[in-house]
């Protein structure tokens, strides 16, 4: 096995969702070496040199996602016109976050929901707010019917701001659309509202499917 396979043999469930969409893009030989030279370059600080160095482990995990995203965007530009290197990042993006959402929350289960007490309940909640080192939230509600949830802030938005190039907040909440609207076979989500439209948060409101509901 040679250098490159032996790097992407390493790579997590999440590098490895994104760097498939960047084969099927750009082809196998190309998207390996974006990748490795996007890996490179975040390990020297970018796009990020100008901001002070992280604070905490959430600070340094969102960096690390929005920051591979950026630099993606940025190296694509140089070789696709700009409506095609977003719409080639978003599509990362995705992949990404949901092999990182499967990764991390998993299927919802309604009937482990169901025989939870209130006390369980709470502490689900507090598990899966640790899970997002990216945004602050809290639970509206966990019950039978439906799961929701307020993002009142996302870091990820905030730092493509920050890098200048708003037009990549839409894409970060591309993956969580994806993941609780499609992924999960047995429920449905809206979204009334997201940071990335301007509204001042973000609403998900998840509801199990009823039995043979497509």
């Amino acid at each position: 096995m040679g250098a490159l396979e032996d790097d992407v043999a390493g790579l997590g469930s999440v590098e490895r969702a994104s760097l498939a969409v960047l084969i099927r893009h750009l082809g196998w030989f190309r998207a390996v070496r974006i990748g490795l030279g996007l890996t490179g370059a975040q390990r020297r600080g970018a796009p990020f040199q100008h901001l002070p160095s992280p604070d905490s482990w959430k600070e340094r995990g969102s960096r690390e996602q929005a920051g591979s995203a950026i630099l993606l965007y940025r190296a694509l530009l140089k070789v696709l016109p700009p409506e095609q290197a977003l719409h080639v990042t978003t599509e990362v993006v995705e992949a990404g976050g949901v092999a990182f959402l499967t990764q991390s929350i998993g299927l919802l289960n309604r009937n482990l929901i169901e025989q939870m007490s209130e006390e369980e309940r709470r502490a689900f909640s507090v598990d899966r707010s640790a899970r997002f080192p990216n945004a602050t939230l809290s639970w509206d509600e966990i019950s039978t019917e439906r799961v929701a949830f307020t993002v009142h802030k996302c870091r990820l938005l905030e730092l493509a701001v920050e890098a200048g190039h708003p037009e990549l907040a839409p894409a970060f909440c591309s993956g969580d659309a994806k993941f609780f609207g499609q992924t999960l076979p047995d429920v449905t989500l809206t979204r009334p509202a997201t940071l990335a439209s301007g509204d001042p948060h973000c609403t998900f409101i998840i509801k199990w499917k009823d039995d043979g509901e497509s």
